[in-house]
């Protein structure tokens, strides 16, 4: 249980790497995020050997293993995420130490529970596999539209493309593609324009986004680009009339 809390703990704060060493005097926890390596709890030295065992055991290694350095890729679910990690165990002069690296996540959003029927499941994965072309998500909840912009990036067959996102908030982590992070106070537009200028296959947007800057991603999936993005808007209706308020160039 306490894994699971400082995994889910490392999530939460958007962690790249979490660090377990063993103390003179007790065990230390520490995420590094943004570049930063940050103390997240300490513990009595008790704690070391529970923390070890129950990693060792969720990473899959065998007791017959022995006290080796070891590393093991591993899958788990975290409440909607999906989180993949590499577990590294080290043998040091002191105790055993553990890094376990956050390799990617992903929030929980399966197309096949969205309420669409077999036949506009199969005409929205169709879409999907186009070169170009416009996909916009609408809904309430920008976390839960950031999570189904994400999934519907995971049915895009991205093996020989090049995909890059632009978000506001790191809703999910993945090695298979670049993302850029718009931080507080900076001009999401420009982030869409260091992403345009890398050439993207695939373009994934995700914040909020005034008529200039959506006028400027149809541009993009006019000309090349598969884009995808999501609108905070209560129904598709909403979505409509903003877009008519818009006033979009017909050229």
């Amino acid at each position: 249980a306490l894994i699971r809390a400082i995994l889910e703990e490392a999530i939460r704060d958007n962690a790249s790497m979490i660090y377990i060493e063993p103390q003179a005097d007790g065990v230390r926890v520490r995420f590094r995020s943004g570049g930063l390596v940050h103390l997240r709890m300490t513990a009595s030295f008790g704690w070391h050997g529970v923390l070890i065992t129950r990693l060792r055991m969720m990473a899959g290694f065998h007791a017959a293993d022995g006290r080796k350095s070891m590393s093991a890729d591993m899958k788990l679910q975290l409440s909607r995420d999906t989180v993949e990690l590499l577990v590294v165990i080290h043998q040091t002069e002191m105790e055993e130490t553990a890094t376990i690296k956050i390799k990617s996540r992903s929030r929980s959003v399966s197309l096949a529970n969205i309420g669409l029927d077999g036949s506009q499941l199969t005409a929205l994965k169709s879409i999907l596999s186009h070169q170009f072309g416009l996909v916009v998500v609408t809904g309430a909840s920008e976390r839960d539209n950031a999570a189904m912009l994400h999934s519907l990036l995971g049915e895009i067959d991205a093996s020989d493309l090049k995909v890059v996102t632009v978000e506001t908030e790191q809703v999910c982590v993945s090695e298979k593609y670049t993302q850029l992070i718009a931080e507080k106070g900076e001009n999401l537009s420009q982030v869409v324009e260091t992403a345009l200028l890398m050439e993207p296959d695939v373009l994934m947007v995700d914040g909020l986004i005034d008529r200039q800057l959506f006028q400027r991603l149809l541009e993009a999936a006019l000309s090349g680009h598969f884009v995808l993005l999501s609108e905070p808007m209560e129904s598709v209706v909403d979505f409509m009339e903003y877009l008519t308020s818009l006033d979009l160039h017909q050229d």
